[in-house]
């Protein structure tokens, strides 16, 4: 179970730094009223450039993680419609997903990023977990703070 926390948090993550890479800007848009300026987009932006940093990722490194996360959304993307919003039978494919990702992972990053990386993702699940699973600790059934 614990293996799988970790592959899960560790998918998840370099997915979410990765996002910015892949998202199209189609020009200025209008902010909705109440909408905080520093969006989802922005912190996956930050999470990646921090990550970028603290592993001191190559440029041809940043290229090989961007088409391997790049990859992985579309497998998932890919799974999620062959499961028809069925979480049980998704799993093991996203699972299996995930372990993938990660084994290309290592072949990009080097013996020491990867240690620090592993170091990165297990002070992301101690965060996680102390805002009890979920983004910015709100739990589901409660409003905003």
């Amino acid at each position: 179970m614990k293996k799988l926390l970790n592959v899960l948090v560790g998918s998840a993550l370099l997915l979410a730094l990765a996002a910015p890479a892949f998202a199209q800007d189609a020009g200025p848009k209008q902010a909705k009223p109440g909408a905080g300026q520093a969006g989802r987009g922005n912190m996956l932006q930050q999470q990646f450039e921090e990550l970028s940093k603290r592993l001191k990722l190559t440029a041809d490194q940043k290229t090989k993680v961007k088409a391997l996360n790049e990859q992985t959304m579309k497998k998932m993307q890919d799974a999620r419609k062959a499961g028809n919003g069925d979480r049980a039978a998704m799993r093991p494919k996203m699972m299996e997903i995930r372990q993938w990702q990660q084994a290309e992972m290592k072949k990009i990053l080097t013996p020491t990023q990867q240690a620090e990386f592993d170091k990165y993702q297990k002070e992301m699940r101690e965060k996680m977990r102390a805002q009890g699973g979920r983004p910015g600790g709100q739990r589901p059934g409660t409003s905003p703070r």
